[in-house]
């Protein structure tokens, strides 16, 4: 896959001395997104997850992924849908697509302690984020894959590049409605209707106005994205990514918009996790 070029995106702020204390006023607390050049570089994973270690790598369960039927990265299955989903060993999943295949699945949000505990050591905190914080760690990998464009209704993240290179473009809470996103009721509220790479500007004539920061993050770079902020990436060839997500304060949220929307999300989405564990339950016992 080759780099797309991003009309009208300005090269978000590197922060070259990596020091924990500019880090935290200038950005951290002033909610700007900021690249952290050679943040993660000392970590023993940036030499060693290759695509033929980690193919090696035993797991304690097969990995969730999500299926794009027509290989189309941008199509997430609309505001009340979802894209398909199904499980693969991860040696499997790691497999390139073949040639002629249209469907490309994509392994997001999968947790390094749940199932890949034997890969932890190859990583830590980075000792830029302040003291307080309590991280979770997420392992994105796969070849030319795309994540459409989105925003994190909770947290903070460090999008820190491990394996291969990545292009990631943001955009400040403020654009959303040259964003088209999705209703605020729906469970896909976070999610954009426009396809990045390829808008449509007379279905989304305001995506003009959007003010894009965009850069490419090398093994060992770092970006630090705060809450609410929208972005969309771009992996190229075989590419492995850790998410390094902790929760943001309510004051860190925008408010009115996205942080009503939010709000209802944070009380309505474990009743429907709750809901969905009814009806998978009531389907097993169906099926005995």
């Amino acid at each position: 896959m080759t780099e797309a070029s991003i009309p009208d995106a300005s090269p978000i702020e590197r922060l070259e001395t990596l020091d924990a204390g500019v880090f935290r006023r200038r950005y951290f607390d002033a909610r700007r997104p900021v690249v952290l050049p050679g943040l993660c570089r000392a970590w023993p994973a940036v030499d060693r997850w290759s695509l033929d270690y980690l193919r090696g790598v035993e797991t304690e369960r097969n990995v969730p992924v999500d299926v794009y039927e027509r290989g189309d990265f941008f199509e997430i299955g609309g505001a009340f849908g979802h894209r398909k989903r199904r499980e693969l060993p991860f040696a499997d999943y790691l497999e390139p697509p073949g040639s002629g295949v249209a469907a490309r699945y994509y392994a997001p949000d999968l947790e390094l302690s749940r199932y890949f505990p034997r890969l932890a050591g190859d990583v830590e905190v980075p000792a830029i984020l302040p003291s307080e914080v309590r991280p979770r760690f997420f392992l994105f990998a796969g070849h030319d894959a795309i994540t459409a464009g989105h925003f994190h209704p909770f947290t903070h993240a460090l999008t820190c590049q491990v394996t291969g290179r990545k292009s990631v473009v943001v955009y400040p809470p403020e654009d959303s409605p040259a964003l088209y996103p999705n209703p605020w009721f729906s469970p896909a509220f976070h999610w954009s209707r426009v396809d990045f790479l390829r808008p449509d500007v007379r279905r989304f004539p305001r995506f003009r106005e959007a003010r894009g920061l965009a850069c490419t993050l090398e093994p060992g770079d770092a970006l630090f994205i705060p809450v609410h902020f929208w972005h969309w990436t771009q992996g190229f060839d075989f590419s492995v990514s850790l998410l390094v997500s902790f929760e943001a304060k309510l004051t860190s949220w925008r408010f009115p918009s996205p942080g009503l929307a939010c709000l209802f999300a944070r009380a309505a989405w474990p009743l429907e996790e709750a809901a969905k564990d009814v009806a998978r339950s009531t389907l097993r016992r169906v099926r005995r």
